[in-house]
């Protein structure tokens, strides 16, 4: 009777938690462990009861969502609260694709076909599902930590927008352009990451912070030491854009 009693304790406490996400939002089981020291059997349970219900969906493996309705039915899920409570499920840190960094900043036209995260966890595809046969695949790349510098700020968009462009691929209206994009906060995070930041980007990154749209950059000369530039997918890119890079 206790154990029915605090199942259903926290499933009341669960499904507060999820109205108060909001709409849209993807969650997992280790979200909501912390509620009054709820077991992980209650929370699952609850999950279950919930989903059967119809209140929410399971979109993966041990991954749920509160879908916003609309008249076609479900929306489907934003890739990016996907890829969120994936990353807090296995408490790994992840960050947007290089590709999708330029796309945001305005320095590419490119839309990422694929829905690609760099992580400090392992290379894998996350398969979304989302029922008649619909869904997604998240992937999820492993890289260095200095290719996540910054994380999801700004200043951190930046420097992956840089490595997606490449060295020869910044101009002095990408300067511009980035320089645009950011506060005088975003600018103080990105001075404070250029140290950290791959040789070549260090003076592009000078630009950015002075104001100085004349890139001082050799695009003839290479050093040994200094890093190739990105290679774009030859893979099968969608109507709405090229596919991000995979390795």
């Amino acid at each position: 009777m206790k154990t029915a009693r605090h199942h259903n304790s926290a499933a009341t406490r669960v499904l507060q938690r999820i109205r108060a996400m909001g709409r849209g939002s993807a969650f997992v089981p280790a979200d909501f462990l912390a509620l009054d020291s709820a077991s992980r059997e209650a929370v699952d349970a609850a999950l279950g009861r919930l989903a059967d219900a119809g209140t929410i969906r399971r979109i993966g493996r041990g991954v749920y969502d509160f879908p916003k309705p609309s008249r076609f039915g479900p929306r489907t899920p934003s890739p990016d609260a996907v890829a969120s409570a994936v990353a807090r499920s296995t408490n790994e840190t992840v960050v947007i694709s290089d590709a999708k960094a330029a796309n945001l900043l305005g320095v590419s036209t490119q839309v990422p076909a694929q829905a690609v995260y760099l992580t400090n966890g392992t290379n894998r595809v996350v398969p979304v599902t989302l029922g008649d046969g619909r869904g997604f695949d998240i992937r999820f790349k492993r890289v260095s930590p200095s290719r996540m510098l910054g994380s999801d700020t700004k200043a951190g968009l930046v420097l992956r927008a840089l490595h997606f462009l490449g060295r020869d691929g910044v101009d002095d209206a990408t300067v511009r352009r980035l320089r645009a994009a950011l506060d005088k906060d975003d600018l103080r995070r990105l001075g404070s990451l250029r140290a950290q930041a791959t040789g070549w980007m260090r003076s592009i990154i000078d630009s950015i912070l002075t104001s100085n749209t004349s890139v001082r950059t050799n695009s003839n000369s290479k050093s040994a030491n200094s890093p190739s530039i990105l290679k774009r997918s030859k893979g099968t890119t969608a109507t709405t854009g090229a596919a991000d890079p995979v390795a």
